[in-house]
């Protein structure tokens, strides 16, 4: 078995890639967020490490995580996944109400449909990029071994090269679902590694039952439209100003 993983240049974000092949040359590549501020330099750099390791992988990523939905780290999700075919995603549960909220802290949000998409339904935005599977871990306030009633995906060698073990606490999903939604966890395994993902609470007890109600009042009042209120200059000050502390809700990873 061979690893090379890396923490590519992203200037002020977030690209950690990697591959791992085995003596029979069977390769598994994977990434744990992509993006970075929106700085000209900056952009450049990460594409260059955007280019350089998808022609590494051979346009076949096996694994991608997203730890949370901050600029720095999902900046560049749409170039890591063109022209590409990509297994499977990990991403984090965040109500819509969270989700408009930061949003509306993304620089030049109003003018870019894409991510507006992305925010507004980031599974299916995920599947029509030709993610084969998005798994959506929801929190848990317990991780603890004898709740987690384990279920799975058992993989085929003969259709799935890449041997990938799904397991999960299920919620609201079948084993043919295109969209897996978990409580708490999810652990994949590949040949002779394992990764678990564990996920925050997304309303920690900092945050005022005011600051979710009005969110929430504005997406009712636009008929949950977020294009509508996303490109309201009046409506984007406000949800920046309602954001007083930075928001930690995202995939704790352990490998």
């Amino acid at each position: 078995m061979r690893a090379e993983c890396q923490f590519a240049k992203a200037g002020q974000g977030l690209f950690y890639n990697g591959i791992l092949i085995d003596d029979r040359g069977k390769r598994f590549s994977f990434v744990y967020d992509c993006g970075t501020l929106p700085w000209l330099q900056a952009n450049y750099v990460l594409n260059k490490s955007i280019w350089t390791y998808k022609d590494f992988i051979k346009n076949r990523l096996d694994l991608l995580f997203i730890s949370h939905f901050h600029q720095d780290h999902i900046s560049h999700i749409p170039e890591l996944l063109s022209n590409i075919s990509v297994g499977t995603v990990v991403i984090p549960y965040i109500d819509p109400d969270m989700r408009l909220l930061l949003a509306a802290q993304y620089d030049g949000i109003e003018t870019d449909g894409d991510r507006i998409s992305f925010f507004r339904e980031p599974s299916k935005w995920l599947l029509d990029r030709g993610a084969e599977k998005v798994i959506t871990i929801r929190g848990a306030d317990d991780f603890g071994e004898e709740n987690k009633n384990e279920q799975g995906i058992k993989p085929n060698p003969e259709k799935d090269p890449e041997y990938l073990t799904i397991s999960y606490n299920s919620r609201n999903s079948s084993e043919n679902s295109e969209t897996i939604e978990c409580e708490g966890w999810c652990s994949l395994t590949s040949w002779y590694y394992a990764w678990e993902f564990k996920t925050f609470n997304p309303y920690p007890e900092k945050y005022s039952v005011e600051l979710i109600d009005s969110v929430r009042a504005i997406l009712n009042e636009n008929d949950g439209d977020f294009r509508k209120i996303l490109r309201d200059k009046s409506l984007r000050e406000k949800l920046k100003k309602l954001l007083l502390q930075k928001i930690n809700i995202g995939i704790c990873l352990r490998i």
